[in-house]
């Protein structure tokens, strides 16, 4: 199914660059036929918001599981270029079995903006 809210995926690598996060990440889904697992996306996204916060508390690392629960995907067509680009957005995302321990599992939206508030879910 690719990149969108509820979708599982792994991380493969983090960069912070001040204020967002850039993390590579794929999804894959299991072929009825043979059995395995497929990757269906690989890309890079920005964390921003309390996805970021969240991503800096919890050390967010290569091989780490996630649940996207807000995120956005646009794209726009450069003429010049003839090209078409993407953009894909986490807002909100729960880390899952990232060897924690079990435990209390936190949310974007938990994390405190800098504003004082929470991160609100967009959708």
């Amino acid at each position: 199914m690719g990149f969108h809210n509820g979708a599982y995926a792994t991380v493969w690598s983090v960069e912070d660059k001040g204020n967002f996060t850039k993390v590579q990440m794929s999804t894959s889904s299991k072929n009825r036929e043979t059995g395995e697992y497929e990757t269906d996306w690989n890309d890079f996204a920005s964390f921003v918001g309390g996805a970021h916060k969240l991503a800096k508390s919890i050390g967010l690392k290569k091989q780490d599981r996630i649940k996207i629960v807000g995120g956005d995907e646009k794209n726009r067509f450069d003429k010049e270029s003839k090209r078409k680009y993407y953009n894909h957005v986490v807002f909100e995302f729960e880390p899952v079995n990232n060897g924690n321990g079990g435990g209390k599992t936190e949310t974007a939206s938990s994390v405190s903006t800098s504003a004082g508030g929470t991160e609100e879910d967009p959708f």
